[in-house]
């Protein structure tokens, strides 16, 4: 008999970055073959970002909340230097003329959907019994 995912191991870090990465993969071939390589080069781009800063975010949580850390300068710094950096690299990739704004945009909110959907597809076909 197969073992059944608990909900929190399904939506894991770690699962939502590697299910993220297949679908950009699998979507920048399907761009790629269709409309050429700046829209799929954008939107690989844009994943990829995405997956990075959500890694970052992780494991600075997986930092502030595993280990005693008693001065909240140091817990400020480093959120606001993961947002400021965050911040400039988009600024970065959207002024640059290298990429397809629809691309980025698109690459971007990738992570955001197969969020949805692993909480949606879990939601409904799993169940908890």
């Amino acid at each position: 008999m197969k073992r059944q995912r608990s909900f929190e191991e399904a939506l894991s870090w770690r699962r939502i970055i590697i299910a993220t990465a297949w679908f950009s993969v699998l979507v920048g071939f399907a761009l790629w073959s269709k409309w050429g390589g700046r829209l799929a080069l954008s939107y690989v781009t844009g994943s990829a970002w995405m997956m990075l800063n959500f890694w970052a975010l992780a494991y600075a949580l997986g930092l502030l909340t595993a280990y005693r850390v008693r001065n909240r300068w140091f817990i400020f710094a480093v959120v606001y230097a993961k947002i400021g950096m965050i911040y400039l690299i988009l600024y970065w990739l959207f002024r640059v003329n290298w990429f397809d704004h629809l691309g980025l945009v698109a690459g971007i909110t990738t992570l955001l959907m197969v969020i949805l959907f692993k909480a949606l597809g879990y939601s409904w076909f799993v169940s908890r019994s």
